[in-house]
């Protein structure tokens, strides 16, 4: 049997369907082959057919021996490839690896390199080495990445691998685009280094590895070059690493020829921008723009006339030598996209801080800064329809038109999603939550004295007319009688890119019009005048309408040769009149110097608020943390004054209770001490001489029972209960004291601490808290005197005749009387006194312990915590101070940068004039 070969299988390499060998062919059968070969071509090819043969079989040895007889042409190369994966499997790794390497460095078939790259990968993977792995399947995927014997696994593991290896990705990557000689290929990998910078690898993209990318791409001037600079770019806005991308942009424009990259203007543009706008390490910052600054202009030649100025004054300003030339002689210096988006910088980064500037310096830099909106601005004489014709041509009642009513102040009306009402006077900025309580804002009987306020208005809408025609309309305060010399148009004009003039039908153009007028165009010159004749409807027959019309027309002319005059009327056709002023309304709108003088608006606006930040925001907003510093220490001494009262009040409550203690116990003690020996006395009346000692015992025993039980109940007991009312009176008095002292104490806290910034504390459960304790021990102290009176009683009934007892049987009657008077009666004055002692000073421990551990406990508590909180306040507003003295000297070298555009553009500016 004769097998074929088939050679378009061999570079595929799926063993055996690189020939027509099947597996069921025999050992005799290749064995006849070999024998019947005629040429040195075929004993390779049988030779090599033998060992794939032996090979499935898993007789590795023998393959080895087939396939090392293989010699010579490409199939030999594919023998010495099966030789390394028999010594794989026969676990001899050494000499695997040295076929290996041997194959890398001589061979150049594609499809041997790629499956021996694959081997590669397997093997090194098998033993761990993540890293050769991965450079084995880097480079089977340079060669085809659609390979099919690429498994889906290697895909998975490269990936995996690779991305958790910083650095070693990008490495990857830019080596497989740079070697990659198709178009696909290149956006296969690409697509791997989007995946790569999005999941933050970007570490290990280094500006070198860069440039040698973007060195190849250009090479190529490769049509995806943008797709690529906006996909790093963005991946370097989300790291520190911005300033390298600066570093690589600038050395991509510096080394190579980029003229075919259309857009680069468009990323040096972006990148200084992002520098200007985000406030990262100053020093960089600066560096990164002055690099960029240098290599835009030594790159695009024609863009020297524009950056000339700002390279002069960046070197005014700090010091710096650009070894600039004598200056470009470009007649055109277009130079408003570049410095408008310097300046929308600028105010995207004052926006983003925490600096508090004036909201009409936000709203004059939109407004100016939009130049695909028309402002025209709308004058004319009161009562001559200006509210009507605007309403009219909105399609809107928005402006008040009664009679007496006029407009107070400048009203900016605006297209948009975002509808809101408001008004800027002085700095201030107030929000309008109704059409009505605007349009009464927004009329002159709404003011005091009757004259035009200086508040301008803006009202936001959605609006057809507005949208269609890209207009905002401004509504002017109307001119009063001839006597009145102020001409308030002239305080808006700044605002205008074209005036038009509301006249009446019924007296047009008169002389105070037309000297108003004339005085408004010799202050603005650039603002062409153009007029509305409002109220046409008034004359009635046509002819004469003409020739009304042709007549005010004749006078406009002969004061303002290029003014248009558009007949108008709300009431009659108003829908007519309104198509015709939209007709004529494109040829009011820019002239050949609108740009420009926009632009210098929005310098102006770029000036001033540079003059704000630096004189008012920065002083403002320290000098706001010094003063908030200065009340959290005012606030903190003067609750240590509150806690110090608080204490001397604790120790004055606590002696005031205990002298009430100790006088109880005198008062009761002095009245035992005149009460108890009259009633011995009285009792020592009944012993008699001749009685015997049990006698006179008894008798006296019996007496002095009989006494003290009459005592006991009767004259001690209401001392008892006068002492211990007395002392619970005081305790009431006391407790009430302490009410009294915690409510002022809840006020000063509460007025100390209440207007502290950024802390609440709820001083107002001070109060409550010790009210109700000492409502307990009210109670408490009440039911401790009604227990001590029964105690004192008790002690008396029982003990008092038990302290006798020991004078029985001792002493014969003279005895008996003196051991009576000398030691009897002190003995029980002086136990009942210690015992009275006792329970009086065990009421007051429990008393003043009480007092301690809830009622002063809770004030001494409150206290603390608000001078805790005060201090935390205070070492964090110290801080805050401390970092934005640090902070402020890169705001104030930010602003010197941003002062470097504004004097170059102005330096522009005065070029073109």
């Amino acid at each position: 049997m004769v097998y074929k070969i088939q050679p378009e299988k061999l570079a595929e390499k799926n063993y055996f369907s690189c020939t027509s060998l099947a597996k069921e062919a025999t050992v005799s059968g290749l064995s006849k082959l070999l024998l019947n070969a005629t040429n040195e071509s075929e004993l390779n090819t049988y030779r090599y057919m033998q060992g794939e043969y032996y090979f499935s079989q898993g007789d590795y040895e023998t393959s080895l021996f087939k396939w090392k007889q293989v010699q010579g042409n490409s199939l030999g190369e594919w023998a010495k490839k099966n030789c390394a994966d028999a010594h794989l499997l026969l676990n001899q790794q050494q000499e695997a690896e040295a076929l290996l390497q041997d194959i890398l460095l001589t061979v150049k078939d594609q499809t041997l390199l790629l499956e021996t790259n694959i081997t590669n990968f397997y093997h090194y993977q098998k033993k761990q080495d993540k890293l050769k792995a991965l450079w084995s399947m880097q480079r089977a995927l340079s060669i085809n990445p659609h390979y099919k014997n690429i498994k889906e696994q290697a895909f998975t593991f490269f990936n995996n691998e690779a991305l958790q290896t910083p650095g070693l990705i990008i490495q990857l990557i830019i080596d497989s685009i740079c070697s990659s000689d198709t178009h696909d290929s290149r956006i296969i990998w690409l697509n791997r280094l989007s995946a790569a910078i999005n999941k933050g690898q970007l570490k290990g993209f280094s500006p070198q590895k860069l440039n040698t990318l973007l060195k190849y791409l250009i090479s190529i001037k490769w049509e995806e070059f943008d797709e690529l600079v906006t996909l790093i770019e963005g991946a370097y806005r989300k790291t520190n690493g911005y300033f390298e991308w600066t570093l690589v942009l600038g050395q991509a424009l510096m080394k190579f020829d980029m003229t075919f990259w259309k857009n680069r203007r468009m990323w040096l543009s972006n990148a200084l921008n992002y520098l200007l706008e985000h406030d990262q390490d100053i020093t960089k910052t600066k560096n990164s723009i002055r690099y960029i600054l240098t290599c835009w202009y030594k790159s695009i030649e024609e863009d020297r006339s524009v950056l000339y100025n700002y390279l002069k004054a960046w070197e005014n300003r700090f010091e710096h030598s650009f070894d600039l030339k004598a200056q470009p002689t470009n007649k055109e210096i277009h130079d408003h996209l570049f410095s408008k988006r310097i300046i929308d910088g600028f105010f995207a980064w004052i926006n983003d801080s925490k600096f508090n500037f004036p909201e009409i310096l936000r709203f004059k830099h939109a407004f100016s800064a939009n130049l695909e909106q028309m402002h025209l601005l709308v004058a004319g004489s009161f009562n001559n329809g200006k509210s009507s014709f605007i309403n009219t041509v909105l399609k809107d009642e928005i402006l008040s038109v009664d009679v007496l009513p006029t407009t107070s102040g400048a009203i900016v009306i605006q297209n948009g999603y975002e509808s809101f009402i408001r008004s800027y006077e002085k700095n201030k900025m107030n929000e309008y939550s109704s059409l009505s309580s605007f349009k009464k804002a927004t009329t002159i009987e709404n003011e005091k004295d009757g004259k035009h306020s200086n508040a301008l208005f803006h009202l936001k809408m959605e609006n057809e007319f507005l949208e269609k025609h890209k207009v905002t309309l401004i509504d002017s305060p109307g001119f009063n009688d001839k006597e009145d010399k102020e001409n308030p148009v002239l305080n808006y004009l700044h605002l205008a890119d074209s005036l038009v003039f509301v006249l009446s039908t019924r007296h047009p153009f008169t002389r105070t019009e037309r000297d108003k007028l004339l005085q408004i165009s010799e202050a603005a010159p650039h603002v062409p005048i153009h007029f509305v004749l409002n109220k046409i409807d008034a004359v009635d027959d046509e002819e004469e309408r003409e020739d009304v019309m042709e007549d005010v027309k004749r006078k406009i002319n002969k004061v303002f040769p290029k003014a248009i005059m558009i007949p108008f009327s709300s009431k009659e056709n108003s829908m007519e009149f309104r198509k015709g002023f939209e007709k004529v309304l494109p040829t009011l709108k820019k002239d050949k110097k609108f740009v420009q003088t926009r632009m210098n608006s929005v310098i102006q606006v770029f000036e001033e608020t540079i003059a704000s930040l630096k004189n008012q925001s920065l002083p403002q907003y320290e000098q706001g943390i010094v003063n908030d510093l200065r009340a959290i220490i005012k606030k903190e001494n003067e609750v240590k004054q509150v806690q110090d009262e608080w204490l001397d009040f604790q120790n004055e409550i606590t002696l005031d209770f205990q002298e009430s203690i100790k006088d109880g116990i005198n008062s009761l003690t002095t009245l035992m001490w005149k009460d108890v020996p009259q009633m011995i006395e009285e009792c020592k009346k009944t012993l008699m001489p001749e009685n015997s000692l049990n006698n006179n015992y008894e008798i006296f025993n019996r007496e002095i029972n009989q006494a003290i039980t009459v005592y006991s109940n009767g004259a001690l007991k209401s001392l008892i209960f006068q002492s211990t009312s007395s002392i619970t009176a005081e305790t009431h008095a006391l407790l009430k004291r302490i009410e009294r002292k915690s409510g002022k104490l809840n006020k000063d806290l509460t007025r100390i601490i209440g207007e502290v910034i950024t802390v609440h504390i709820d001083t107002a459960s001070l109060f409550s808290e010790i009210h109700s304790e000492c409502l307990r021990i009210q109670g408490q102290s009440y039911e401790e005197s009604i227990y001590l009176k029964s105690q004192l009683t008790e002690f008396l009934n029982l003990h008092l005749p038990d302290l006798l007892k020991d004078h029985r049987n001792k002493f014969h009657y003279n005895r008996m009387i003196k051991e009576i008077d000398d030691s009897a009666t002190p003995n029980i004055l002086t136990n009942l006194q210690s015992q009275f002692f006792s329970a009086y000073h065990e009421a007051e421990i429990d008393f003043t312990q009480e007092l301690k551990y809830t009622v002063f406990d809770i004030g001494d508590q409150k206290i603390t915590n608000h001078l805790l909180s005060l201090k935390n306040q205070k070492n964090s507003k110290a801080l805050e101070l401390k970092h934005f003295q640090k902070e402020k000297k890169d705001i104030e070298e930010k602003i010197k940068m941003f002062e470097v555009f504004r004097e170059g553009a102005l330096l522009n500016s005065k070029m073109k004039k």
